[in-house]
């Protein structure tokens, strides 16, 4: 396998690449590598038929010594199952809601092609956030998107992984990533074992067997131009583990560019229209008791994540560090609530909070 960040295998590779699959001619001005993170390289290629994609996965991912050695184990194979996730939702979408379609996968070199899901005027949901677009209706079709995927899975052992030990793996090696890194320094003990508990305890007492995304956040997802969306990355999905997590991820990410634009009533009205989609999708199933407790909980695991993980997101000032991390704890740590409303007054009280240390 070569890595297509060398300059002269990436550009023969991609152009031959490009003529043997489209018959088409593209040349290095063409070709923009605009994911180089830990585990992928990710290059849009702008030819005469629209934008694909070419995306490879690395054998071993970068650092990962300093995550711990579990993250090699999910690096290499990680592309295949985000082709077979793919295939498993791709039909059961509306037209509102678009997702990568495969074109071609090169095994030899771990490089998947494939299309655009942006559009031609689309904005990376993070870079909407960013600049204080909270729009509802996009935030509805990620939280339907959620529910269409967690409802036409529910109890159809769909697994990613061959089997459901390798998907229990799967969803324990990501938990710890998420807690491993926590920087002690930052986070209180209690804090950082109630956020251990929270991960390692829904495994074995929340267990449902429906397709779970895992990392539905808005650096994966597109607002086209129509307000309809395009959503990608899906080789961390599992079919074992817990669907509150990934309705949890995204609300703790509204909430986070929320709390940086200073705008909690556009944050809550956006959540408050993800979470009515996601629940008229998933009506039919019957959920445990404190599902929806538990979605405020991984919301604060969450911001804690973003702020005090191994990788703390770049656009978070670090003066607002001791704001997020409070507020993170104070919803990692919250009551149980019994229904939707509940929880957004919850949200919405914690938002507006001028910070506290008693987490109770």
């Amino acid at each position: 396998m070569e890595e297509l960040v060398n300059p002269e295998f990436q550009e023969t590779y991609i152009r031959d690449m490009c003529k043997k699959l489209f018959n088409i001619e593209v040349y290095q001005k063409d070709i923009e590598l605009i994911t180089e993170g830990l585990m992928n390289y990710v290059f849009k290629v702008k030819t005469a038929k629209g934008d694909i994609f070419f995306k490879q996965s690395l054998k071993k991912a970068k650092f990962h010594d300093r995550l711990g050695a579990d993250l090699a184990s999910v690096s290499f194979k990680r592309i295949k199952y985000e082709k077979k996730v793919i295939a498993n939702i791709q039909d059961k979408l509306p037209g509102s809601i678009k997702v990568p379609h495969i074109i071609h996968y090169d095994e030899k070199n771990n490089v998947v092609i494939m299309t655009d899901v942006a559009g031609k005027k689309g904005q990376l949901l993070q870079d909407c956030l960013l600049a204080g677009n909270f729009n509802k209706q996009v935030a509805a079709q990620i939280g339907r998107f959620l529910g269409i995927v967690h409802r036409y899975t529910y109890q159809k052992k769909v697994t990613v992984r061959g089997n459901r030990e390798e998907d229990k793996k799967n969803w324990q090696v990501f938990l710890n990533m998420r807690t491993r890194g926590i920087q002690a320094g930052l986070i209180k003990s209690d804090i950082a074992k109630e956020l251990a508990t929270l991960y390692h305890g829904t495994l074995s007492n929340h267990t449902y067997d429906v397709l779970i995304i895992m990392d539905c956040c808005p650096k994966n997802i597109f607002q086209r131009a129509d307000k309809s969306v395009g959503i990608f990355d899906f080789e961390f999905a599992s079919g074992v583990g817990d669907p509150a997590y990934d309705i949890g991820f995204l609300m703790g990410h509204y909430l986070l560019f929320s709390l940086l634009k200073d705008s909690p009533p556009a944050s809550i009205d956006a959540i408050a229209a993800a979470l009515q989609s996601y629940f008229t999708e998933i009506q039919s199933i019957q959920m445990k008791p404190a599902f929806i407790n538990r979605l405020t909980q991984y919301a604060g695991a969450t911001l804690l994540y973003r702020v005090a993980g191994s990788s703390p997101a770049d656009y978070i000032p670090q003066k607002r560090y001791q704001e997020l991390i409070d507020k993170g704890s104070r919803l990692v740590v919250c009551r149980p609530t019994d229904s939707v409303e509940h929880a957004l007054n919850h949200l919405n009280a914690i938002l507006r909070s001028k910070g506290s240390t008693d987490y109770s």
